[in-house]
């Protein structure tokens, strides 16, 4: 199991991304279910790696937000398989016209023996001008528990966002997931992907965000990963 853990760590098994860069905007009263799903594709014969998320987000008041999510990660060869359990939470700092504040608190659960688990701090932004948006997250964590490695994880991400029309918005988003102090010099052991999607809401509730495509910019992310996310909200 140790071998795994390791495995999910360093290579780009664990590059798959269902992830997102959540706004700082808190939304009182608010619930949203959400499914996720990623396909990160490899060359060189690396194995293909698939992801599943379920998640739920419940705002009781305009500066709080509660969120649980379960993941499984397993790669197309049947070998690794990875899930685990990771509740949230988002507290909502500042609240201007233009500009959003909040923090979020997450800890990670292994579903499976021998793999770390993880405590992580983020900071998150959001600037509106007009129809544009552009959001930022940075988080730092650490690995604890059997087998967690040593350092500290630092990942950075941001966003793009136009709105076309109230039901449709396209964006453009970066990853960059340094793994851990011990890496951060080491681009290639580092994982940066970037790409567009496009948000559609159908009605006043379901909102489906065809996540287009994310490119791998360094060697341990998937080559090529295709993503979906369907929510719905009340």
């Amino acid at each position: 199991m140790a071998a795994i853990a390791l495995a999910f760590a360093l290579t780009p098994a664990f590059a798959q991304n269902t992830a997102s860069i959540p706004s700082a905007t808190v939304n009182a009263g608010e619930t949203v279910v959400e499914f996720r799903a990623g396909y990160g594709a490899n060359d060189g014969g690396a194995a293909d790696i698939y992801s599943q998320r379920i998640y739920v987000n419940y705002a009781p008041t305009g500066d709080l937000r509660l969120t649980a999510f379960i993941e499984q990660r397993r790669s197309s060869d049947r070998r690794d398989v990875f899930r685990r359990l990771s509740p949230n939470a988002f507290t909502q700092f500042v609240q201007t016209e233009r500009w959003d504040l909040a923090v979020r608190r997450q800890g990670d659960i292994p579903l499976e023996d021998g793999v770390p688990g993880r405590l992580r701090l983020g900071l998150l932004s959001t600037w509106r001008f007009g129809d544009v948006e552009l959001r930022s997250n940075v988080y730092f964590g650490r690995e604890i528990g059997e087998n967690a490695p040593d350092g500290f994880l630092f990942e950075m991400r941001a966003a793009a966002a136009l709105r076309i029309s109230p039901s449709l918005q396209i964006d453009a988003q970066v990853f960059n997931n340094f793994i851990s102090s011990k890496t951060f010099g080491d681009f290639d052991r580092q994982r940066h992907q970037a790409g567009p999607f496009v948000r559609t809401r159908i009605g006043k509730s379901l909102r489906i965000e065809a996540r287009g495509v994310l490119f791998g910019l360094s060697a341990s992310s998937p080559d090529v990963e295709p993503r979906l996310f369907a929510g719905y909200a009340f």
